[in-house]
């Protein structure tokens, strides 16, 4: 990790806390990353920041969903904050591979921590989707793809 790179966790209440990622970020820190999440996930609700990050690559992508899985299966859930405007790369990787279905996104830190504080108060089961590696996603993304330019 270079000088600016860093990673956060801050506790937002009870039920969730905030993981901040600022740099850039890639297989050198996951551990670390790995190590955050865990740290945060001692409450029910993780939000993951990636309003200061640079750059992800896949690792980081999947330190992701192994936290979210982890937190599904205890009853709670894992969102991200994206930023539109200044982060087309990581917003388009989300979308190009349909990951937004399977982790929340919001476009900013208030709109996230708004819905954690909403979800914290909601009564409804967390979704049952789990993923055990990026290929189960990046398979059936292809073919809808492939399918949506064939129907063009």
């Amino acid at each position: 990790m270079g000088r600016y790179d860093t990673i956060e966790v801050e506790v937002h209440s009870t039920t969730a806390s905030i993981v901040t990622l600022r740099g850039e970020h890639d297989l050198d820190s996951v551990a670390k990353i790995a190590a955050a999440l865990n740290e945060a996930s001692v409450r029910r609700n993780v939000l993951v920041d990636l309003s200061p990050c640079d750059f992800m690559d896949s690792t980081v992508i999947s330190a992701l969903f192994r936290a979210s899985n982890d937190l599904h299966e205890r009853g709670g859930q894992l969102s991200l904050v994206i930023l539109g405007d200044r982060h087309g790369a990581i917003r388009s990787l989300f979308e190009i591979m349909s990951l937004a279905r399977l982790i929340p996104t919001h476009e900013t830190r208030a709109a996230a921590i708004s819905y954690l504080d909403t979800a914290q108060q909601a009564t409804d089961a967390p979704s049952t989707m789990h993923l055990r590696s990026l290929s189960e996603l990046i398979e059936p993304s292809l073919l809808d793809a492939d399918e949506e330019r064939r129907a063009a």
